[in-house]
């Protein structure tokens, strides 16, 4: 009997000490061989929203590369003939102010036809598209006493359209800035419609989170162990799935940004293509801004995330906190407040900012309020 449970403790170290040894001398995962391009998106249908039971799920049956394609083909076909441009405008701000109109054509010096008819925004000497589509302020802000200023905005935009209709219902009266998904159908007919009603518009870049795989960004997610044409070919189809953003924001804890050398590829290219950067990562954000900064690329960084998770109290405490940072600010610049798309959080944050944002003296203004052209 002893020796049967000697034997039986040496096989099990054994075994123990076998495993352990593949464990540690196992190759890494192998980023490169990660089967995005294959990945399928499907679309939520806005029913699941509202009732549990067992609905049928629409899927797009194209992969997010196809996706693009399709979508730069449409809007290419649409908008790149320049004689035949939309000139289709539309009249927005609150009730005393229509002194501006939004015209839906886009100037095509800013674009160029690339890689078998995909259309990328381009620099155009000292015109680029941030300075384009960059949202004025309401004429009644100008001349209106207030006491700080703060940027609303909500990420994820596009994913549901019934919350795409809630938010344009919520916030018809305000300057918020919108956080186009890059995996949002119709991105063109939502971009436009934003704008419409007096809103930017900015794109979100997917790049690598902290604790990738297991917090995925979807398909066409910007990898530091990518080959470096591999994140340029996901650069260029985020860019061209539309005109009439501003510029791209991350919208998550990236480990991404901390690779200076992945940085200095995206700024080198976000330059190129005269589009901004907004962050949202605060632990690395001196270092991204002073790339951009080296970059020449107008860059701008989120200070408070509203809530993350969509619970009440913590919305509320920290809607608080961005009426003190917003009234106590020394300098003239805004206060940008990041927050989820959830149809509770965005009912909320109407309520306030109608509230009382008004009896503080807050007014509302674009992400891109506090940013400038580098020279």
């Amino acid at each position: 009997m002893p020796a049967f449970v000697l034997t039986l403790a040496i096989g099990t170290t054994a075994i123990f000490g076998a495993s352990f040894a593949l464990y540690k001398t196992a190759a890494g995962p192998n980023y490169e061989a990660w089967p995005y391009v294959e990945i399928r998106i499907a679309t939520i249908l806005d029913e699941t929203l509202d009732t549990a039971q067992p609905t049928a799920q629409a899927t797009d049956t194209q992969t997010p590369a196809e996706h693009g394609d399709i979508t730069t083909s449409t809007a290419h076909e649409q908008q790149h003939d320049t004689n035949a441009v939309t000139h289709s405008t539309a009249e927005y701000g609150i009730e005393d102010d229509n002194a501006y109109k939004v015209k839906l054509s886009h100037d095509e010096t800013l674009y160029s036809t690339i890689d078998n008819g995909i259309t990328v925004p381009r620099r155009n000497k000292e015109q680029t598209v941030f300075s384009a589509y960059k949202a004025p302020l309401f004429e009644a802000l100008k001349t209106r006493a207030y006491k700080g200023t703060v940027s609303l905005v909500m990420v994820d935009y596009g994913l549901s359209d019934k919350i795409t209709a809630q938010a344009a219902r919520a916030f018809k009266d305000l300057h918020i800035t919108y956080a186009l998904s890059p995996y949002a159908l119709t991105p063109q007919e939502k971009i436009d419609s934003a704008r419409k009603n007096g809103h930017e518009v900015w794109l979100t870049l997917p790049l690598q989170a902290k604790h990738f795989p297991w917090n995925e960004t979807g398909p066409m997610t910007l990898l530091i162990k990518s080959k470096a044409n591999e994140n340029r070919r996901r650069l260029i189809w985020l860019l061209s799935l539309a005109k009439g953003y501003t510029g791209l924001m991350d919208v998550q804890d990236s480990y991404f940004t901390t690779s200076e050398s992945e940085l200095n590829s995206l700024f080198s290219a976000l330059y190129e293509h005269g589009v901004a950067y907004i962050t949202s990562d605060d632990t690395d954000a001196e270092v991204i801004e002073s790339m951009a900064r080296g970059a020449k690329v107008p860059f701008s960084q989120n200070n408070l995330w509203l809530t993350k998770t969509g619970r009440m109290d913590e919305l509320d405490k920290n809607l608080k906190a961005l009426e003190k940072m917003a009234t106590e600010q020394i300098d003239q610049s805004s206060v940008t407040a990041f927050f989820p798309a959830y149809p509770n959080v965005i009912a909320r944050i109407a309520q306030w900012a109608d509230q009382s944002a008004k009896q503080q003296g807050i007014i509302f203004v674009p992400a891109s309020y506090n940013m400038s052209e580098y020279k």
